[in-house]
């Protein structure tokens, strides 16, 4: 008895295989818009957290030679950038990001949505209060230390949620949400 594959079980092997791969790598640019898109919406979690994190750790920040201890933050602007974020340090406890040259001590760092991404909304009362807005210009995330409160304003009035809408080229769309009670979800 001969073993091996006949010619007939190659092609149909073949076949299949050339199947699978072309449905794969027909979906692979929408599948990879999906990825980067939720890379972004995780990035922008984090970058919150890390903005809780360091208000609640009692985290200091030098700021003109000396360490302050003051609230931390997440400011989006989007009359300024629609892929830029900004940490801050809240220095004249005024819950609101002022940046340079009004408060030059304020900025930490600033973040860029990654990829192809962009912020599209920003969203205030959407899970919660009726009715809700999503025409805020401006989101600020500032976590109170050393007390867990959470302060979420848009547009300067104070929200119980907000939400920051992230879209791909391709229109595919998350949302992050941050609630007053200190949670954050991407939807």
């Amino acid at each position: 008895m001969v073993r091996g594959f006949t010619l007939l079980e190659l092609i149909i092997t073949l076949a299949i295989f050339t199947i699978v791969a072309g449905i794969l790598l027909a979906d692979y640019p929408r599948f990879a818009a999906r990825i980067n898109l939720r890379r972004s919406a995780q990035e922008i979690a984090l970058s919150i957290r890390e903005a809780q994190f360091s208000a609640f750790a009692v985290r200091g920040f030098q700021s003109g030679g000396q360490t302050i201890f003051k609230s931390w933050g997440i400011n989006f602007n989007k009359s300024v950038s629609d892929k830029e974020y900004t940490l801050f340090v809240d220095a004249n406890g005024d819950f609101e990001y002022d940046p340079p040259p009004a408060a030059p001590n304020e900025l930490v760092k600033k973040f860029q949505v990654a990829g192809t991404s962009k912020i599209v909304s920003l969203c205030a009362g959407l899970k919660t209060a009726i009715p809700d807005t999503c025409s805020l210009n401006r989101l600020d995330i500032i976590y109170q230390r050393p007390n867990p409160d959470t302060i979420l304003k848009g547009n300067g009035s104070v929200y119980s949620d907000l939400e920051i809408i992230i879209r791909s080229p391709d229109g595919l769309q998350r949302t992050i949400v941050v609630w007053s009670t200190g949670q954050i979800s991407v939807e």
